[in-house]
């Protein structure tokens, strides 16, 4: 089965909660948000905490389209007294530019791990959300699911460099010394940036990087923007979704950049960090500002010597952040991370559907302490039950690691699921074009990963039928568009129809409004 495309999985990841451990959970009540600071308070013990889930619900009126460049800010109170900066942003999140018509729900929910806030969660108490642009009828409440015990990665402190504070950030130039503390195991910064575009934006000489300088020396040169907003697995959404923009997609969080400190800069007493943006190449590039938070963490040696972690069911998971690959009738795919001071040679792990495990498979490679890596594991039995035990819901666990079996701190997780739809074996497809058809390309692979169909020779405003005769097993089709704008529809038709060609019964049909890519899996049974 073709495989999705995974982008920056090497890099500082902090640990999902596991959903199958014994938790608590702390709930606010709703709010009417304001743009100024909206306070949710928070209560947790003066502990330390194994896992620690932030999710932030939001709920949208009908018949209100947000501005597509309207983002929160979630911010904590600094517990440094010290400190200039009141306030921290640990995530950002932007509106979705919503067609309400097409919404299959009013309310998305957003998750932010937050192990390595709990100090602050904790002395302060509360969580800030900060809007761009006016409320209009937008709801909200948090919850906190944690576990108490020891933490994953030991915080020897938080150090704040660069902070929104409601106002655009027109400098293209930040910087910020500060003293290096001793006994440091590992430290990064993490840094969360967006920009906002004119109407009349052009990619081609917008300015697209920024650079990071430690004392002087480059850290990094990184590119802010977002080419996959075509992805987004909110869609439809108002006019132009599925453009690139300056690390932002409407209706998505912002994704944080993370650089590690190199250990030979640890012997210095002192450091200067120095951000720079690159300068506009013309005056109507598009990017008038961007928007920064940046803070630096310092980590001592984490708990446990040898420890894996299981992030993210991707598939099969029925989440809307995921459904754009499900459901499936193939490869389960994990997130998993090192969260322990050895590196992981070999991770073991059984799984399989409705707390089931009978299935087994370990993983080979290298993966050092916070990185983290996709896994496919082989397809059980989908859909071989018994007893009409139809699958609902899907299991993961780490048994072994680098050959030791032992119980892992968050080594388990369950998903819930769907089984990919049945089809006949005898099938038509028609698709419908526009103007832009040199751009489409159709696809049918199997469950080995090889083209059983393919189609790209388009003309645009056609209307093209296709015969199918499959053998049995897992297929997965893939209509996809180059210039990630989908397909414009007519009134009353649809992109892409299919049909049982024996009775020409109409099965589905998907509409254009796709950006990049449609995708299906589909199984055919004796």
């Amino acid at each position: 089965m073709r495989r999705i495309k995974s982008q920056g999985l090497l890099v500082l990841f902090i640990a999902f909660l596991s959903v199958n451990i014994t938790q608590a959970q702390f709930v606010s009540d709703t709010m009417s948000l304001q743009k100024a600071h909206n306070i949710f308070s928070i209560k947790l013990d003066n502990s330390t905490y194994e896992s620690l889930n932030l999710s932030l619900f939001l709920q949208f009126p009908e018949e209100v389209v947000y501005d597509d460049q309207e983002f929160i800010s979630l911010q904590i109170k600094n517990s440094d007294a010290s400190s200039d900066l009141k306030k921290l942003e640990f995530a950002r999140v932007y509106l979705p530019s919503l067609c309400h018509e097409e919404m299959p729900s009013n309310e998305l929910i957003y998750n932010f791990p937050m192990e390595l806030w709990q100090k602050y969660l904790v002395e302060a108490g509360e969580v800030s959300l900060v809007l761009s642009g006016e409320p209009q009828g937008l709801k909200a409440w948090i919850s906190l699911d944690y576990e108490k015990g020891k933490a994953l990665s030991n915080v020897k402190q938080i150090i704040p460099l660069w902070q929104y504070d409601d106002s655009a950030n027109s400098d293209y130039y930040l910087e910020k010394s500060i003293n290096w503390p001793s006994d440091t195991y590992l430290s990064y910064i993490q840094i969360i940036t967006s920009g906002r575009h004119q109407d009349d934006f052009d990619r081609k000489n917008a300015a697209h990087f920024y650079f990071l300088k430690l004392n002087g020396e480059e850290l990094a040169k990184r590119e802010v923007w977002r080419d996959d907003c075509g992805f987004n697995p909110i869609f439809p959404q108002g006019k132009d979704w599925y453009e690139p923009r300056a690390n932002w997609c409407p209706g998505l969080k912002v994704n944080s950049f993370v650089h590690i400190i190199p250990a030979h800069f640890y012997k210095n007493d002192s450091l200067k960090f120095q951000m720079e943006f690159q300068k506009k190449k013309v005056e109507d590039s598009g990017i008038d500002y961007f928007i920064t938070s940046a803070v630096l963490f310092i980590l001592e040696k984490p708990t446990y010597k040898l420890n894996a972690s299981l992030q993210e069911i991707m598939a099969p998971n029925l989440d809307i952040w995921h459904h754009r690959y499900n459901p499936i009738c193939g490869n389960p795919i994990l997130l998993l991370q090192n969260t322990g001071q050895d590196t992981l040679h070999s991770i073991t792990l059984n799984y399989g559907y409705n707390f089931q495990s009978d299935n087994k498979y370990r993983w080979q490679g290298s993966l050092s302490y916070l990185e983290q890596e996709l896994v496919y594991l082989p397809a059980p039995n989908w859909y071989f039950y018994e007893d009409q035990d139809v699958p609902q819901s899907f299991t993961a666990h780490i048994s072994a690691v680098n050959e030791k079996e032992k119980a892992f701190v968050k080594s388990s997780k369950t998903s819930e699921m769907e089984l990919a739809p049945i089809y006949a074996q005898n099938l038509m497809l028609k698709i419908q074009t526009d103007e832009g058809a040199a751009d489409l390309s159709f696809e049918i692979y199997n469950n080995f990963g090889e083209v059983v169909f393919q189609e790209n020779n388009f003309s645009k405003d056609s209307v093209y039928t296709f015969q199918l005769n499959l053998d049995y097993g897992c297929y997965e089709w893939m209509l996809s568009d180059f210039a990630q704008n989908g397909v414009k529809e007519k009134k009353e038709q649809s992109t892409l129809q299919i049909y049982n060609s024996k009775d020409n019964t109409l099965i589905k049909e998907y509409h254009g409004d796709f950006g990049h890519q449609l995708r299906e899996q589909f199984m055919i049974l004796r």
